[in-house]
């Protein structure tokens, strides 16, 4: 899994930056430079932030599992199914 990668776009919710202490400084200190980009980059990861709520997170969960037991149900009907049909012959 990628993780941040795929949840930050950098410059738009949050910055992605090199793990070298000064490049991230350097990053740092041009965020506090912008204030607007600051305050824009701010809400942006507020939004992205609500996205992954602990409600919505366990709905989107709930619904997965819903798809999947689903699938499992048919399939094992169908296997059933078939069991009957090899065990007639």
């Amino acid at each position: 899994a990628t993780g941040v990668r795929d949840v930050v776009k950098s410059g738009e919710n949050g910055m992605l930056t090199s793990e070298h202490p000064i490049l991230w400084a350097k990053s740092i200190h041009k965020l506090m430079l912008d204030i607007d980009r600051y305050v824009y980059m701010s809400e942006e990861a507020k939004k992205t932030a609500m996205s992954f709520s602990e409600d919505k997170v366990a709905r989107q969960a709930q619904e997965c599992y819903g798809k999947v037991c689903a699938q499992v149900q048919r399939c094992d009907i169908l296997f059933s199914w078939n069991r009957k049909v090899f065990v007639k012959q």
